[in-house]
């Protein structure tokens, strides 16, 4: 199978702009930035820079492979291995993807972004309609730099312990809950993107939205009341009948 959509290897700057990812199930990572191990397993990284910037892009519809995670841990959208990459997302929409881990498997989390060092700039992006499951949608690990200006739309999720980043100054094969932090940056009223995808964003959100109960209100308007004139008639008439009745009566 196909292991990723998109796999950055080599030093340089790269520049993705209004590019669709969707409708891919990914063994590992749908995009991945990695320094292929050395001969014998040097992981010590290179001091060539990656920059990988995308820009208006849409991730849609996009999930783990059932059959590719006998021996990950978990899976997501974008991943960087090297602490010398820049990955950075503006105006970027991601909706409808499910990353909650696969059953019987040793994949039991899934994220939007993951970070082992480097640093992340992250603007204007549109997190909704989707599946995480873990420590955080986000992952910040190692020592990861994570730059945000505090325009990002997401949704809360219970299946998370953080909605939006998870930091961590070790690694992820040794970061746990205790010592994962949550960026306790607030989402953004609204979807910010701007460009194309953002404007449908902006649409779906709107039309998800439970439509307000309606309020009663009595009519209090001047022809709704009684008058005071038909007040008296009517009560006047009242005590006319009663007396009449007593009168007979006696």
């Amino acid at each position: 199978p196909i292991n990723h959509a998109l796999l950055i290897s080599n030093k340089g700057d790269i520049t993705l702009e209004n590019c669709i990812f969707r409708d891919f199930a990914a063994p590992a990572t749908i995009i991945s930035i990695y320094e292929p191990w050395g001969f014998p397993f040097d992981l010590t990284p290179p001091p060539d820079i990656v920059i990988a910037r995308f820009k208006g892009c849409l991730f849609e519809n996009l999930s783990q492979a059932p059959d590719s995670t006998l021996t990950l841990k978990s899976t997501g959208i974008a991943t960087s291995t090297k602490g010398n990459t820049i990955f950075s997302f503006e105006d970027c929409v991601f909706r409808g993807n499910n990353f909650t881990g696969v059953p019987d498997t040793l994949s039991e989390e899934g994220y939007a972004i993951r970070m082992l060092g480097g640093s992340l700039d992250l603007a204007r992006n549109c997190f909704y309609n989707n599946a995480f499951a873990g420590l955080g949608m986000i992952q910040a690990y190692s020592n990861t730099n994570v730059t945000i200006d505090g325009s990002d739309y997401y949704e809360e999720s219970a299946a998370l312990k953080c909605s939006y980043v998870a930091t961590s100054t070790e690694g992820a094969d040794k970061t746990t809950s205790a010592l994962a932090n949550c960026v306790s940056t607030a989402s953004s009223q609204e979807c910010q993107a701007v460009g194309i995808f953002g404007d449908l964003a902006r649409a779906d959100i709107v039309a998800s939205e439970p439509s307000p109960a309606p309020v009663h209100t009595e009519d209090t308007s001047e022809a709704a009341l009684p008058s005071l004139g038909k007040f008296w008639i009517v009560a006047f008439a009242s005590l006319w009948m009663l007396w009449m009745v007593v009168v007979q009566a006696v």
